[in-house]
C-alpha cells in the first residue's frame, strides 16, 4: 500500500491543467485521404493472395478438428 507520506496532497483536475479560454476553437476533423484506386486493388491483391496462401492448410486443420471431434462421438454409438 502506498503511505502516507507519498500521497499527494492534491491531485489537479483536467481544468486545473488545461487553460480553457472563450477563444478556445475545436480544430477542424478531416477524415483519411482516400487510396487512389491503384493503390486500393495493389492492397486488395495482396490480401487474396495471403488468404490463397494461408487457405489450404486452415481447411487442413479443420477437416483434421472434425474428425478428431467425430472420433469420440462415433465411439459412444
Amino acid at each position: 500500500m502506498t503511505s502516507a507520506a507519498r500521497v499527494p496532497p492534491h491531485v489537479p483536475t483536467l481544468t486545473e491543467v488545461v487553460s480553457w479560454s472563450d477563444k478556445a476553437t475545436p480544430t477542424a476533423w478531416s477524415g483519411p485521404e482516400a487510396l487512389t484506386p491503384d493503390l486500393a486493388r495493389e492492397v486488395e491483391a495482396r490480401v487474396l493472395h495471403q488468404i490463397q496462401q494461408m487457405l489450404p492448410s486452415l481447411v487442413a486443420q479443420a477437416l483434421k478438428e472434425s474428425v478428431q471431434n467425430a472420433a469420440p462421438k462415433a465411439a459412444d454409438n
